[in-house]
């Protein structure tokens, strides 16, 4: 039986010859507590035409390792804890 639950909601915007940004938001519950836990990052990569192969431009996956973190210490990566009322 499910203990918890995940989801990781991405989003891939690819601006050609400019940039390459993802977001990704990841939500975890584990039942019987009244917590949500929800991390965001926001990753960005400049890009020319010739810097990397097109079938990679079209994958988030194969271009999630090769992006940074964008503003790491201004707090674009963030962690939150939604405390649910019971």
């Amino acid at each position: 039986m499910p203990t918890c639950w995940y989801i990781l909601y991405r989003v891939f915007v690819r601006v050609d010859g400019l940039v390459v940004k993802l977001r990704d938001t990841r939500l975890f519950h584990k039942f019987q507590t009244n917590e949500i836990h929800i991390d965001v990052t926001l990753k960005e990569l400049s890009i020319n035409n010739d810097s990397i192969p097109s079938h990679m431009l079209r994958d988030p996956t194969m271009m999630n390792d090769r992006m940074n973190i964008v503003n790491e210490k201004e707090g674009i990566a963030r962690y939150y804890k939604l405390i649910l009322d019971t």
